[in-house]
């Protein structure tokens, strides 16, 4: 989203030569992207807070920190609220069921933070894919 980013693509692009531009689209047609708004809402809305999004940007370490995070996450909240209170496991100390709480809302906070910084970085690669072209 940086205007000056654009510009600057937009100026070497028309500066080029008819046989260089003519190369450059057909490259441009190999690379691989995708398409931003299935990347929000598939990528980073519905799957996100397993690692989805990050996974599909390629940034397989934080994809799999936020999955093991996300099924800790589950796995406490499974275990803190639903079994001590449906099965009659003991219930848990405040200080433990209030680290659980904050866990889990610490992981909710990644994946909705998540939402505005994967778009940003897939977008940045989009940019960097392209001028390696140029």
């Amino acid at each position: 989203n940086d205007p000056f980013k654009l510009e600057a693509l937009r100026d070497k692009i028309e500066n080029l030569d008819k046989k260089e531009s003519e190369n450059f689209f057909f490259k441009l047609n190999t690379l691989e992207f995708i398409n931003p708004k299935f990347l929000f809402w598939f990528g980073s809305v519905l799957c996100g807070a397993s690692g989805t999004d990050r996974i599909l940007i390629k940034s397989f370490g934080l994809g799999i920190l936020k999955l093991v995070l996300f099924l800790l996450a589950w796995f406490f909240f499974f275990e803190c609220i639903i079994l001590s209170q449906r099965i009659g496991i003991r219930a848990l100390e405040g200080g433990e069921f209030a680290a659980c709480i904050i866990f889990s809302v610490f992981v909710f906070y990644l994946w909705i933070a998540d939402w505005f910084l994967v778009p940003r970085k897939y977008k940045e690669q989009n940019y960097e894919k392209i001028i390696q072209l140029l």
